[in-house]
């Protein structure tokens, strides 16, 4: 039944929310009461009275607005992740031609540091694990112990910020400046620290599916050298 077949009942006692029922019941009360609609305003606190046609009009254009502020965001995001995919497809094919540890590890550190841009990059390798003169060796009953042991149970990277002695004890005298951190394991070898000098670039509630892969990925790779493991 439309509106104008179904008239609103006088009462005295009739409810806001009785109106707003049958508004809801009869979105096509206000094309059948041009005098009302004409006649009706709306308060507003920064345009003063308006009618419901010109309220509802800026609350679409509001809307809208959202929507396309929305959109950008989503657009921008998906540009991110196809450059982060084309960086790590390239830091793929480095690692994969890389002759031998020294230079899987020197492409590592170059490809971060250069194409993805984090300030401080070190690979910490546990010693009598493998033998590589870029790679900095650390003796588990260091400093390391608790952050090492938290990492390698969970098998996940570690984001965030690390007070002062930690960051001084992972990254040694690279350590000034250091605001955020992302420790990534690589199986019982080690791991590989990444350091930036942005509170926020690295964060304990960030999703870590790259790092997650980029630990795979080496992991892998240094698998494929035991000739240069020490024994």
């Amino acid at each position: 039944m439309s509106a104008k077949e179904k008239p609103i009942r006088k009462s005295s006692l009739l409810q806001a929310n009785q109106v707003a029922d049958y508004l809801w019941e009869n979105l096509d009360f206000f094309q059948h009461q041009n005098r009302l609609l004409t006649d009706m305003v709306l308060p507003h606190d920064t345009h003063g009275a308006v009618s419901l046609v010109e309220r509802q009009v800026a609350l679409l254009r509001e809307q809208n607005q959202e929507y396309k502020r929305s959109l950008q965001e989503l657009i921008e995001i998906a540009r991110e992740n196809d450059h982060l995919n084309h960086l790590m497809h390239e830091l793929t094919l480095g690692i994969l031609e890389a002759p031998n540890l020294e230079l899987l590890v020197e492409t590592v550190q170059q490809a971060l540091h250069c194409d993805f841009e984090i300030d401080v990059v070190v690979f910490k390798l546990f010693d009598n694990a493998i033998d590589s003169e870029k790679a900095n060796s650390v003796d588990v009953d260091t400093d390391l112990q608790a952050i090492l042991a938290e990492i390698l149970f969970d098998e996940k990277p570690l984001c965030g910020q690390l007070d002062s002695d930690s960051i001084s004890a992972v990254f040694k005298e690279q350590a000034n400046g250091i605001e955020s951190t992302a420790l990534i394991p690589l199986s019982n070898k080690g791991i590989l620290a990444l350091g930036s000098f942005d509170e926020n670039r690295f964060r304990a509630n960030m999703g870590a599916v790259f790092l997650s892969q980029l630990s795979e990925l080496i992991t892998r790779a240094l698998d494929r050298f035991p000739e240069e493991q020490a024994t």
